[in-house]
């Protein structure tokens, strides 16, 4: 995915071209977007934008416009707080607009994403959950236990992650 950013992902061509490229198109939690009706609106914008009639679908059957939709809109993912009150909240606004998969975003203050992830996994039995900004093995694990459908190791908040230099898995000068 593209991270979370507002200055990268704050707009609907944003998401949208990168949902049609089958990546991640995170809908921002920070800036202008951590008023969660914003944020709420902009995936729902961009929910919309994606439709059967798009000239990419042209001369495709029923059948296989109804699955690249699906696997566009799937790729449109709600971040959330790590606090696991703010996550539900802000979650039950993305839901409430057709959004499907969360990151739980640990780079924010004031949480446990293993407890939120397991809250939302309980509220949520269907989303597609990314548990975010995981540090080491014991988090990965106790996150995958309560039902991140995926991990996303990482280091920083927001701007360029320093996940590769910090451990030494990558040059610096290879960035």
């Amino acid at each position: 995915g593209l991270g979370a950013m507002p200055d990268v992902n704050g707009s609907v061509l944003m998401l949208q071209t990168a949902a049609k490229m089958h990546m991640l198109s995170e809908v921002p939690e920070v800036g202008i977007f951590s008023d969660s009706n914003r944020q709420a609106k902009l995936a729902k914008a961009t929910l919309e934008s994606l439709r059967a009639d798009d000239p990419l679908l042209k001369g495709r059957s029923n059948e296989e416009i109804q699955y690249i939709l699906k696997s566009w809109r799937s790729c449109i993912v709600g971040v959330l707080e790590v606090d696991e009150t703010k996550a539900l909240n802000r979650a039950a606004k993305l839901a409430e607009v057709g959004v499907e998969s969360f990151r739980v975003y640990g780079h924010t203050q004031g949480g446990d994403v293993v407890k939120t992830t397991r809250a939302l996994r309980k509220e949520y039995p269907n989303a597609e959950i990314f548990a975010s900004q995981i540090t080491n093995v014991e988090t990965a694990m106790a996150c995958e236990a309560v039902g991140a459908n995926a991990i996303i190791i990482g280091v920083g908040s927001g701007g360029r992650c320093t996940t590769a230099d910090l451990s030494q898995l990558v040059p610096s000068n290879a960035l």
